[in-house]
């Protein structure tokens, strides 16, 4: 089978960029012929430590070998600086990605696309129908929902605007996959049939997440047997990591205890300075990290936490999650009530809810840990056990090869 992939993000890129790469490499590896189009590398999402990437400077596009596919990089022609910029991006991004799949699409048998951002997806679909290809569409989260719920989305233009596109997505999808019964249900929702939704929850590639042989992050971090908690990911407005600086100010007694912030977005300088003001020695920020050494913090940590504010009740489930529990390591969810991501950790017994913007409880969980290694050990081993046997690379992608051949064979 000959499959157009339409990505927003591919490595080396790291945020949101495994599944997709994983996604393509796994049926490269079981034969088929994919070709993915995305755009040039970005750096604000690569880490300091692997900027030096060489790409042409006045070309629009390039091609590029993966190993068994190859990847046709087009220019998004912004440099993103800001909320503004990054914004401006997003609307001229679907442009030159409905190029470069005119350039490739033709001789292909199906078109697939990622949702987030929508603007990429609705271009995937008019791409879909002036190529005359049956197109999957897969949501990684739920846009104008998730904008809206955290108030970063509030022109009404602009939200009925989107709504329209995400419904525009929803009818002219041929099929359409999702990762929770949470996502399913808001499709269903928008007067989708049900035949048309499948639930294909996202993987985790267990032989790419092996402990490293060696991992030297504790020592040269100087954290000696600190019980050390961990975020790693986005720093943005759905990330309730208040509550974590804030927990790091009531625990600063204890101080065998360090919390450790990985990443960047938009809310770190308010999260260090806020650090700062409070006069914290026991929480510590990095920035972006290479693949490498992400995986080595997560197997140096005791926890690692998943949080999102109470505002943020669209449905989602981050695949940072998956990555934990690949390492083995406990979870700490300050999320909502009804989120999939309670839902999940307590189906999985992996970790502890907390409910957010609460630090007191929030602390009470970290001491719980703390105190009871065992149990700490015990959810961890549960994470990866469940990891093992219902969300494998092999299980998720033998059902996605499925619904690839049935949509290819409806069409002949």
């Amino acid at each position: 089978m000959r499959i157009l992939a339409i990505e927003d993000a591919f490595p080396p890129e790291l945020t949101s960029a495994r599944l997709p790469f994983e996604f393509a490499d796994e049926l490269a590896n079981r034969g088929h012929e994919i070709t993915v189009v995305t755009v040039f590398p970005r750096r604000y999402l690569i880490p300091e430590k692997t900027k030096k990437i060489e790409v042409p400077k006045s070309r629009f596009f390039y091609w590029e070998s993966m190993g068994r596919f190859l990847v046709l990089r087009v220019r998004p022609g912004l440099k993103v600086k800001s909320l503004v910029t990054r914004f401006l991006e997003y609307s001229v991004l679907p442009i030159t990605l409905f190029i470069g799949g005119l350039i490739v699409g033709r001789n292909k048998d199906l078109v697939h696309c990622q949702t987030p951002p929508l603007t990429v997806a609705f271009t995937a679909c008019l791409l879909s129908k002036i190529l005359r290809k049956p197109i999957i569409i897969r949501i990684q989260d739920i846009h104008p929902d998730a904008l809206i719920k955290i108030g970063l989305l509030k022109n009404r233009l602009l939200i009925k605007l989107m709504e329209f596109m995400e419904l525009f997505v929803y009818v002219c999808a041929s099929h359409i996959t999702v990762i929770s019964d949470g996502y399913k249900r808001h499709v269903l929702a928008r007067g989708i049939s049900s035949k048309k939704v499948s639930l294909i929850p996202n993987w985790a590639n267990i032989d790419d997440t092996k402990p490293p042989n060696e991992n030297d992050f504790r020592e040269r971090m100087r954290l000696g047997g600190k019980f050390l908690v961990t975020y790693a990911g986005t720093i943005s407005w759905p990330q309730d990591l208040e509550t974590v600086v804030e927990t790091a100010n009531i625990l600063r007694a204890h101080r065998d205890i360090m919390f450790l912030i990985v990443g960047d977005g938009v809310k770190k300088e308010m999260l260090v300075r806020r650090s700062r003001d409070l006069a914290l020695n026991n929480i510590i920020f990095m920035p972006l990290q290479p693949r490498d050494e992400y995986f080595k913090i997560l197997y140096a940590s005791d926890v690692c936490l998943v949080p999102l504010r109470k505002q943020f009740t669209s449905p989602t489930l981050p695949s940072k999650m998956l990555e934990i529990m690949a390492c083995g390591k406990p979870i700490i969810a300050n999320v909502p009530f009804d989120s999939d991501v309670r839902k999940f950790v307590e189906n999985a017994r992996c970790g502890i809810w907390v409910e957010p913007e609460n630090p007191k409880d929030f602390s009470k969980a970290v001491l719980v840990l703390r105190d009871n290694r065992d149990l700490a050990v015990k959810l961890g081993e549960n994470g990866l056990l469940y990891l093992r046997n219902n969300l494998t690379l092999k299980a998720c992608m033998d059902r996605y090869e499925e619904l690839l051949n049935s949509l290819v064979e409806i069409r002949e």
